[in-house]
C-alpha cells in the first residue's frame, strides 16, 4: 500500500491539528476521543464524523490540505478498521456539503478521493466505496473528470478484483450509467446499460424490471442509436413482453412511422413515463421507416416518401441530408424523376432472411471471382 504524506508531523500531531481545525469551523468533537495517544483510530473516527465541516469556509488550498491530511491517516489504518472510515469519508466527500450555494468544490473532492483510491491496493474492496463516491460527484455535477475512469471493461474488471456481490455490481453500473447520462455521454451510457442488464441471469431477471425500462429509455433517447433488435434478446427486456414499453421497443425495432403514431395515440403516458421526447421519436421513426423502405428497393419515389414519412415535397431534400448524416443509407436525389436512388442501406434487423441474402451475395461474389480467375488463366496461356 502506498501512503501519501502531506504534512511533516507525527500521526498524533496530525490528528490533534485536525481536531483543532475542525473545532475552529464549529465542529463539536469529544475531547477525550481526540486524545490519539491512547486510541488513534477512535480519534480518526471522530475527525471523519465532522469532515464535511471543512467545506464550510476557508481557502480552497487549506480545505484540500486538511482533507488530504485525513486521507493520510486513513491509509495508515488496518483494513478491518479502515473499512468503516473509508465508507464514511467517501460519503462525506460526495455529499451536499461539497456544493454550498455558488461554491462547487466537486473538482477538489474528486482529487482527494482519487488520492484515497490510489492509496489502496488495486484489489482492495475499499476502493469500491471511493469509486462509488467519485461517480456520485460526477452524476451530481454533470461532468466526468479525467480522474474518473468509466470504461465498462475496466469497471467490470474492478468488480471482479474487489469480489463484489451481484447487488454491488448492479449498483455501481447503475451509478456509472447515470453519471454518463448526466455528463451527456449517451453512447457510453448505452453501453453501460447493456453491461448492466447482462449481469442478470435467468434466476434474477424478474428483478430487473426497472433496469429494463431504463435500458429501453436510454437506447430510444440516444440520438446516435438506430438498431435495437439485440435488446429483445436480453432476458430482462424479454420479460417485459405484454407491457406497452415492450411494444414501443418492437416498433423501433421493425415498425413504421404510422405504427408509432397509432401507438402514441393509445399510450401517450408510456412515452411520458419513459421521459422520451415525442418530436424526437418522430424524427427517428422517419429515419427508421426510410431504412426499411430502402432495404427492399433501389429507388423510392418522392410520393412514397411523402406518404410513408408524413413529410411534404419541400422537406424531401432536407430529410435526405439528415439520413446521409447518419450513414445508415447511401442515397442521392434524382430531381428530374422525383425519386431518390438507393446505393446501400443497413438493415434494422439481421435475422434468417438477412443471413440467406448474405449467403446468396457471397456465393455470387465467389462465382464471379472464379470466372475472373478462369479468364486470366486463359489470357496467360
Amino acid at each position: 500500500m502506498s501512503v501519501f504524506s502531506f504534512i511533516n508531523a507525527t500521526e498524533c500531531e496530525q490528528a490533534a491539528e485536525l481536531c483543532d481545525y475542525l473545532r475552529g469551523l464549529g465542529a463539536e468533537l469529544h475531547k477525550d476521543l481526540c486524545e490519539c495517544e491512547t486510541d488513534l483510530p477512535a480519534a480518526l473516527d471522530e475527525i471523519i464524523s465532522s469532515a464535511e465541516k471543512c467545506f464550510s469556509k476557508g481557502k480552497d488550498e487549506d480545505i484540500e490540505a486538511a482533507l488530504n491530511s485525513i486521507v493520510t491517516l486513513v491509509l495508515l489504518m488496518p483494513t478491518e478498521i479502515a473499512q468503516k472510515q473509508v465508507r464514511e469519508l467517501s460519503a462525506k466527500l460526495s455529499g451536499p456539503a461539497v456544493r454550498l450555494g455558488k461554491l462547487d468544490r466537486s473538482a477538489m473532492s474528486l482529487r482527494v478521493l482519487h488520492n484515497l483510491f490510489q492509496g489502496h491496493d488495486d484489489k482492495s474492496p475499499l476502493r469500491y466505496h471511493v469509486y462509488r463516491a467519485m461517480l456520485t460527484i460526477s452524476r451530481d455535477s454533470g461532468h466526468i473528470s479525467r480522474l474518473v475512469q468509466c470504461g465498462v471493461p475496466t469497471v467490470r474488471g474492478w468488480c471482479r478484483d474487489w469480489e463484489l456481490a451481484t447487488s454491488e455490481v448492479l449498483d455501481l453500473l447503475r451509478l456509472l450509467h447515470d453519471a454518463q447520462l448526466a455528463a451527456g455521454r449517451g453512447d457510453d451510457a448505452t453501453r453501460t446499460m447493456l453491461a448492466l442488464l447482462a449481469e442478470y441471469t435467468d434466476d434474477n431477471a424478474e428483478l430487473a424490471r426497472d433496469d429494463a425500462y431504463k435500458c429501453v429509455s436510454t437506447h430510444l433517447a440516444n440520438p446516435t442509436t438506430f438498431l435495437y433488435d439485440h435488446l429483445l434478446r436480453l432476458k430482462p427486456v424479454a420479460l417485459l413482453r405484454g407491457d406497452p414499453v415492450y411494444d414501443l421497443l418492437s416498433i423501433f425495432v421493425r415498425g413504421s412511422l404510422h405504427d408509432y403514431l397509432d401507438y402514441y395515440a393509445k399510450h401517450k403516458e408510456s412515452i411520458e413515463g419513459l421521459s422520451l421526447d415525442h418530436e424526437k421519436n418522430l424524427t427517428k421513426m422517419r429515419l427508421l421507416t426510410f431504412m426499411s423502405l430502402a432495404a427492399d428497393k433501389s429507388e423510392i419515389s418522392f410520393a412514397e416518401m411523402e406518404s410513408q414519412l408524413d413529410i411534404s415535397r419541400s422537406e424531401v431534400e432536407s430529410f435526405v441530408i439528415e439520413i446521409l448524416k447518419t450513414q445508415l443509407v447511401k442515397t442521392k436525389i434524382d430531381e428530374v424523376n422525383s425519386r431518390v436512388i438507393i446505393s446501400s442501406t443497413i438493415h434494422r434487423t439481421f435475422e434468417k432472411e438477412q443471413w440467406v441474402q448474405l449467403r446468396e451475395k457471397l456465393s455470387t461474389w465467389k462465382s464471379n471471382i472464379s470466372k475472373v480467375q478462369a479468364n486470366l488463366t486463359r489470357v496467360t496461356e
